[in-house]
């Protein structure tokens, strides 16, 4: 059937064995397509040399090769546009070299076609990890993304599906939820404890996978029945925390709590108290005289101790996975600016003001904040800014009051109150004079797709340009550095 559509293909199969990779030569010959088998050693009756084949494929002479694990990645074949999936892998990487075989460019080659056999037959197969490594923001909700069209695709490319092959891709997405019992399920499938990063790279997830509902790395394991440590005060907040630190992207900052997990006192100076006391904060939860210590680092300290060291172990998992998928640098804004914070750094609201001096170990900030923040102290401004106000994805016919214009510069609208006449207002109008120094933070939305309240991302100094109307004012803002590439997608 698709051959007769796509007759001049020239395709490549993954085959999961060297007698499947004959059989399916063998066939496709008997219907008039010419294939050959390719793999390691070949000696069978419709094996070819892999160069050979190559070049075949490319003359003409076949139309498909059918390969066991030899095409995987390092080969560069760019008038491959059909991909056929004959072999399951539970391995996200393999399945993204294998689709990268056919999305090389060649000269008449308009579309890629990707025919996966294996999905259909096996109603475990991983959809949802496999759509959202396609995606721009694989944070989003791939449900949705199915429903919608896949909005998030990289420019030029789309995913079409028949209606039947959307409802049967969304029943096994709703029926492959990774919930606690089917992690738990997972985890008793290996002989010994796999790591977090072993988990999650085997099972192509999220990391955020793990932490639904006050759950931890930890606490699923003692539920496997693989550990056992019993319920206290303390375990219930170290469970509650761990997921505090899933968002970070400072290597500073996770390299400091690498020299808390490895009991290095470096971590005591004074020079990384305010990376102590977030660190305190994101595991604890709590001003001290909420949690009954007599210090941030008597607190830190239970970590190394008894059956707490299981949580350090967990924590040194999430670091070693967040250091290995650091996307971007990241580069601190300088003490004239405000000390602690970097540029494109992420961070809850509340991680911002202990870095800045506002929450400290007796004073936790409480209470909703505005979307505007003064730092006397600092001659600063804080602005806190949240694109899409709405739960609906951000697409460009949902700008909304504020949002970027382009990379260097931000349309924002103030508070009602403020106007050109007004101190609110003249704060802004008048940065020049008083050398005030305000601060972007920005956020997509309220809530990622996976149900948790999104940090922020700091995009530095901006400079006041412009303004129009009043109660409230539309100003221009430029960045003094270009805003993170994530969100200059979404323009």
């Amino acid at each position: 059937k698709y051959y007769c559509k796509y007759g001049s293909s020239q395709a490549l199969g993954f085959c999961c064995s060297r007698k499947h990779a004959e059989e399916m030569a063998k066939e496709f010959g008997k219907r008039g397509i010419p294939s050959a088998a390719v793999y390691s050693n070949a000696d069978g009756e419709f094996s070819m040399d892999r160069a050979e084949a190559i070049e075949k494929l490319k003359n003409g002479e076949i139309k498909v090769i059918f390969s066991v694990d030899m095409f995987n990645e390092g080969v560069d074949i760019p008038e491959v546009d059909t991909v056929l999936f004959l072999r399951p892998t539970e391995s996200l990487t393999i399945f993204l070299q294998q689709l990268g075989r056919g999305l090389r460019l060649s000269v008449g080659k308009t579309e890629l076609t990707v025919l996966d056999f294996v999905a259909q037959s096996n109603r475990k197969y991983d959809f949802a990890s496999r759509f959202r490594a396609l995606m721009l923001n694989p944070e989003k909700n791939i449900v949705k993304q199915i429903k919608d069209g896949f909005t998030l695709l990289p420019s030029g490319c789309s995913i079409v599906m028949e209606k039947k092959a959307r409802q049967y891709i969304l029943d096994n997405i709703q029926s492959a939820i990774y919930n606690k019992n089917r992690i738990i399920r997972e985890i008793n499938s290996y002989p010994n404890i796999p790591t977090i990063s072993q988990f999650l790279e085997n099972n192509g997830q999220d990391i955020r996978t793990l932490y639904h509902s006050n759950n931890c790395w930890t606490s699923l394991k003692r539920a496997a029945g693989r550990i056992a440590y019993k319920d206290d005060v303390i375990t219930k907040r170290l469970e509650k925390g761990m997921a505090n630190l899933l968002h970070h992207n400072t290597a500073s900052f996770l390299h400091f709590i690498e020299l808390f997990i490895d009991g290095s006192k470096q971590y005591l100076d004074t020079k990384n108290y305010k990376y102590a006391l977030m660190l305190y904060y994101a595991l604890f939860q709590d001003r001290l005289d909420k949690t009954g210590f007599a210090s941030i680092y008597e607190a830190l300290e239970l970590i190394h101790k008894g059956m707490y060291s299981y949580f350090r172990q967990e924590i040194s998992e999430i670091i070693s996975y967040l250091l290995a998928h650091l996307q971007l640098k990241t580069m601190p804004l300088g003490e004239d600016v405000l000390p602690g914070l970097e540029l494109y750094g992420c961070y809850t609201r509340e991680e911002i003001f202990t870095l800045v001096g506002r929450q400290t170990e007796a004073r936790k900030m409480q209470g909703s904040v505005t979307g505007v923040f003064n730092l006397s102290e600092h001659n600063a401004t804080l602005l806190f800014v949240t694109l899409n106000k709405s739960d609906k994805d951000f697409s460009p016919s949902t700008q909304y009051n504020d949002y970027l214009i382009n990379e260097h510069y931000f349309h924002w609208q103030s508070q009602n109150t403020d106007s050109h006449q007004n101190n609110g207002g003249q704060r802004y109008t008048k940065q020049a004079d008083t050398q005030n120094k305000i601060i972007l933070f920005v956020r997509e939305e309220k809530k990622d797709g996976y149900g948790n309240t999104c940090p922020f991302h700091c995009f530095g100094l901006v400079e006041y340009m412009s303004s129009h109307d009043d109660f409230p004012m539309n100003i221009t803002w430029k960045l003094q550095q270009p805003a993170m590439a994530q969100y200059v997608k979404a323009i």
